[in-house]
């Protein structure tokens, strides 16, 4: 794990969030970094489904994640097109921010940023070699106490970056959780592994 050095402040749809507010009352944070298509004014479509999907944030939850999508977009096109589309789930703004550029969600060689999925993309050629905007990712990060930590992060899988997130939190969850009493299964248990996991699932679909 890598701890976070800088304090990132998001516009959210009820004013300013840092990063350690995204995490609500949770340990852990998949934070989504929404591909914003300037030229259309609209979320790509990837990106869409996992904000549509209520059943990825209520399998996030039982995991003890919460679940944060953050755009390059400010917050004032991202609120209109939230509404336009009906969606219940906040947005958060990075536009004040060099989020998306540290987190390799952005490609804009005139900045610097020509890293994508841990490659360089202007030694690619083709399309790659004058493209400039944002890309689908996602990072998970940690919390213990008013620290952050960053963990993990994964690009370049369109509809299934969401399905490569729950595979890596649970399996990395049991050694995640209470470091104090080193009890794995019990961790496991609570959060909805074992046998409770599907069950689990669809009561907090229910409930939300």
């Amino acid at each position: 794990m890598v701890k976070m050095r800088d304090d990132y402040v998001f516009d959210g749809p009820n004013g300013v969030a840092a990063l350690l507010d995204l995490f609500a009352n949770q340990s852990r944070l998949v934070v989504h970094h929404i591909a914003w298509s300037e030229q259309r004014e609209e979320v790509g479509s990837p990106c869409s489904g996992l904000i549509e999907s209520r059943e990825y944030g209520a399998q996030l939850d039982v995991m003890g994640c919460a679940l944060a999508f953050v755009s390059r977009a400010p917050i004032g096109r991202l609120e209109a097109y939230r509404q336009r589309m009906e969606w219940c789930v906040p947005l958060y703004s990075s536009a004040r921010t060099t989020f998306h550029y540290d987190f390799g969600a952005t490609v804009d060689p005139s900045r610097g940023a020509t890293t994508y999925n841990y490659r360089d993309v202007t030694r690619l050629g083709g399309l790659w070699s004058g493209f400039t905007g944002d890309l689908p990712g996602a990072s998970v990060f940690r919390r213990e106490g008013g620290e952050v930590y960053h963990h993990y992060s994964a690009y370049a899988r369109g509809w299934r970056l969401g399905e490569q997130v729950l595979q890596f939190v649970d399996r990395r969850l049991p050694r995640l959780r209470d470091e104090s009493t080193g009890d794995e299964r019990s961790d496991a248990r609570e959060h909805g592994l074992g046998e409770s996991w599907t069950s689990r699932v669809e009561s907090a679909m229910i409930a939300g």
